[in-house]
């Protein structure tokens, strides 16, 4: 291995980018405008949930049990009063996700002692956020119920009664304020930056061989390893400058907290996108088109970075089988690298594994790249 050429081809290579702007464009502006687009645009927050309400009893009682609802931030009313075409209506049309239907006799039924149903209907084309609506109104209901039985009981006695009397307070860690932003935001530098390099780096390659300057290679005393590592250097920086930056983003623009240490996320990415860059090496060597290149390596990349790496499900939630194919990609060990630093403040200790196996999948890569990678022509 001959550092001095591998820094020449390195070399050469920052110039070919350093001639044509639109590739340093691309490197640079693609994954900002993807930051931006699904930062802002993606999001689980369920709040200002719209909703109607068809009240039979008109009584003092089941206004107030509506105001339960109506008084609470993750609610908004529509209707107080609407009828059951009109409730039906709302919900083709999407203007309300939830409607509740008091019965007739609701108050006399309650103060007689007995049961009272109460219906809700809510919108179930989106699963994720009816099963929320479905559990946020539950909760609400509760809470109705519980004021409703309270004052019945000190009206009758005089005397308030605790009807909770034990008291649960809940804490959660790493995102107190269950943000998902704090989530997916961070969630996203893994795939964006395993689709950038990755794409970048194929294109490179591809690019020699179509424009016929890889046979300069050929003729040259460079070796495969000297070649592909030099080819490699110019994408891994774009890359870990894009790292670097978009996690800056991460904090100022989307206000994500980084509570770890900046050390160990610098050098999380820098292992993650040198890794992602060889997965372009391996598409370079059996596509000899662009366009091929561009398709091929951006299907591998942002697929599996999306739904494999934990971004939006779980690993432990994932079927065995699915699991196992999250294992096959980097994403997941760069997204639980993003998510140790910026959310938890992991010790570099608890992520040696994350480490360890994206340097495997850094050493089968590049081992491949570089077995595949011509000395002369086929």
């Amino acid at each position: 291995m001959n550092f001095r050429r591998v820094l020449a081809i390195a070399r050469l290579e920052t110039r070919l980018l350093r001639r044509d702007p639109m590739i340093v464009l691309r490197a640079i502006g693609t994954p900002l405008v993807l930051m931006l687009l699904f930062g802002y645009g993606l999001s689980l927050d369920v709040e200002h949930i719209p909703f109607a309400v068809i009240d039979y009893d008109h009584s003092a009682t089941s206004r107030d049990y509506i105001y339960t609802f109506a008084g609470n931030r993750t609610f908004d009313l529509v209707s107080a009063d609407a009828s059951e075409r009109e409730v039906e209506a709302m919900l083709r049309r999407g203007d309300i996700r939830l409607a509740i239907i008091v019965p007739p006799q609701f108050e006399r039924t309650l103060y007689h002692g007995l049961p009272a149903t109460v219906q809700l209907m809510v919108d179930g084309v989106y699963a994720f956020r009816a099963e929320i609506t479905r559990g946020y109104a539950l909760a609400a209901h509760e809470r109705a119920a519980d004021d409703i039985l309270s004052a019945r009981i000190q009206e009758r006695t005089g005397h308030a009664l605790d009807l909770q009397p034990i008291e649960v307070r809940t804490r959660y860690l790493f995102n107190e304020n269950l943000r998902t932003t704090n989530t997916i935001v961070p969630g996203l530098l893994p795939m964006i930056l395993m689709m950038t390099p990755a794409v970048m780096m194929a294109l490179a390659i591809v690019r020699e061989k179509e424009l016929g300057s890889i046979y300069n290679f050929f003729s040259s005393p460079a070796t495969r390893a000297e070649f592909v590592i030099g080819k490699l250097m110019p994408y891994i920086v774009i890359g870990f400058t894009n790292a670097l930056f978009l996690g800056l983003l991460t904090v100022i623009l989307f206000g994500v907290p980084f509570k770890g240490s900046l050390a160990i996320y610098a050098a999380g990415m820098l292992v993650y996108v040198t890794a992602t860059a060889g997965i372009g090496l391996l598409v370079s060597s059996f596509v000899k088109s662009q366009l091929g290149a561009n398709i091929v390596a951006m299907i591998i990349t942002i697929v599996p970075s999306a739904l494999y790496s934990g971004m939006l499900i779980p690993i432990s939630s994932m079927s065995p089988l699915t699991r196992v194919v999250a294992h096959l990609f980097p994403g997941m060990f760069g997204n639980n690298i993003v998510i140790g630093t910026f959310l938890k403040n992991l010790p570099l200790r608890a992520m040696l594994a994350d480490f360890a196996t994206l340097g495997l999948f850094i050493i089968v890569f590049m081992a491949a790249g570089i077995v595949l990678t011509p000395k002369r022509e086929r």
